[in-house]
């Protein structure tokens, strides 16, 4: 059974959780970020580093930094069997209110322009293209939209 939105929790992430995130990573992305990575950007003071789990085990993961007034969110992923179930959007709103309880006023992100399911994603929940920045990923090679909301 796929998880409801209110079956989900969310939690920190801890080292021990790396090894899940680089199979999601491989799965989700044509350039994942490599375990030490992502062990590295969870380590550091500035991060955001949220997972949600539902009974059944992993559902997902946000990653991202806060500095000042303004929080990067780096990177989302859904496992492909729970796309389409609330997970990102849990996620991503999770994600938001650590940020501004970090003192951040906005969330920046950058997503593959051909990525129209994730951008439909983040204009649902607030987001506003801002600028593109171009042939920003490889493997394919394509432009970045960027795109912000405010938190305050």
């Amino acid at each position: 059974m796929k998880p409801r939105p209110d079956d989900i929790m969310i939690r920190h992430g801890t080292a021990d959780d790396v090894p899940s995130l680089g199979l999601l990573e491989r799965e989700s992305f044509s350039c994942p970020w490599s375990e030490d990575m992502l062990r590295e950007d969870m380590e550091s003071p500035y991060s955001i580093c949220l997972l949600a789990f539902s009974k059944d085990g992993l559902l997902g993961y946000v990653c991202g930094m806060s500095l000042y007034e303004s929080c990067d969110l780096s990177r989302l992923a859904v496992f492909e069997k729970d796309r389409r179930r609330g997970v990102a959007s849990a996620l991503t709103r999770a994600f938001e209110k650590e940020a501004l309880a970090k003192g951040a006023q906005k969330v920046l992100l950058e997503v593959r322009e051909g990525n129209l399911s994730a951008i439909a994603l983040y204009e649902k929940l607030g987001f506003k293209k801002i600028g593109v920045r171009r042939g920003y990923y490889e493997n394919p090679r394509e432009d970045a939209i960027i795109m912000e909301v405010g938190l305050c």
